[in-house]
């Protein structure tokens, strides 16, 4: 029960913050931080802990910066704001997470209709037959139930390989504005080295 309350606390708060009810979001979350941590859920405790700093400003001083390089320098950075929407952060469209439970009752569903298509076509399609007539009858009616089967797996199989190409497209945007952001610190350095001397 606890977890469970917590768990909506949890997603409550997602969305509060992506609405831009931050006040809101920061007690929400926290009661879901406080509640995870109490269980000793230490992951969930610390996507808390990752909501509560999202979508805040973000300072990085000297010996912070991961590059050596930007060791001299320091940074701060602000959430970028969608003028159409000024109190939404813009995000990337993300899908969902295939739960195991989600595959497996995907696998039982094609399972139980491959099954189904060969036990409706064998009885109603083999009455009156005999001999040659019924093994080749019900050899149909095999064939059919098991292309019901396979195709539903193609189906299943498409619409994986169409995540998996949203996912790939999205991770190729991301480091497309990455690297542009990348190109404009550097030009920015660079001409803020050329003032200074």
């Amino acid at each position: 029960m606890r977890y469970d309350q917590a768990r909506i606390h949890f997603g409550y708060g997602q969305t509060l913050r992506r609405l831009g009810r931050r006040a809101r979001a920061d007690l929400v979350l926290s009661a879901a931080r406080v509640g995870f941590a109490a269980m000793g859920v230490t992951t969930y405790a610390e996507r808390s802990d990752r909501e509560l700093r999202a979508g805040r400003d973000i300072s990085v001083r000297g010996e912070e910066h991961y590059l050596e390089a930007f060791r001299p320098f320091s940074c701060y950075g602000q959430p970028i704001f969608h003028p159409a929407l000024p109190a939404v952060p813009m995000q990337v469209a993300r899908l969902r997470e295939l739960s195991a439970k989600t595959m497996w009752l995907t696998a039982a569903v094609i399972t139980v209709l491959t099954a189904g298509a060969v036990m409706v076509l064998r009885w109603p399609a083999t009455t009156g037959l005999s001999g040659a007539e019924l093994a080749t009858a019900r050899l149909d009616a095999l064939k059919i139930g098991l292309s019901v089967g396979v195709g539903s797996g193609g189906i299943v199989a498409l619409y994986l390989a169409w995540r998996r190409q949203c996912s790939t497209e999205a991770d190729l945007d991301n480091r497309e504005r990455v690297l542009a952001h990348q190109q404009e610190v550097a030009a920015a350095t660079i001409s803020t080295r050329a003032l200074c001397g």
